[in-house]
């Protein structure tokens, strides 16, 4: 039997970052989109911490390296807190595809 433990998450601050809703939660692999909409669209979106760009101004940079500066500047900010108490999360994803369309959560 798995056991389901409690953690404490760490999250958009609503008082710093009202509105989410320009962050999707899934992401295409697809670079254009990625450099053209998704880092251009907000200075906080997800996508600078779980897609980082490869270079910048024409020059190979490490991801890794600046999706750690930048989850390290968020929590610094309030951008991102943690949650004072551990809880289960719960997520819920709606979803088509040709023909059907389904919504579960886990």
């Amino acid at each position: 039997m798995p056991r389901v433990l409690p953690f404490q998450g760490v999250r958009y601050n609503p008082a710093r970052i009202p509105d989410i809703t320009g962050s999707p939660r899934r992401l295409r692999h697809d670079p254009a989109r990625r450099a053209g909409c998704l880092y251009g669209r907000d200075p906080h979106n997800v996508v600078r911490l779980i897609l980082g760009r490869q270079e910048e101004n024409g020059r190979p940079v490490d991801r890794y390296a600046n999706a750690a500066g930048c989850y390290r500047r968020w929590r610094s900010e309030g951008i991102l807190t943690q949650d004072a108490a551990p809880s289960i999360y719960l997520y819920r994803e709606d979803y088509t595809w040709p023909g059907a369309s389904t919504s579960g959560s886990a």
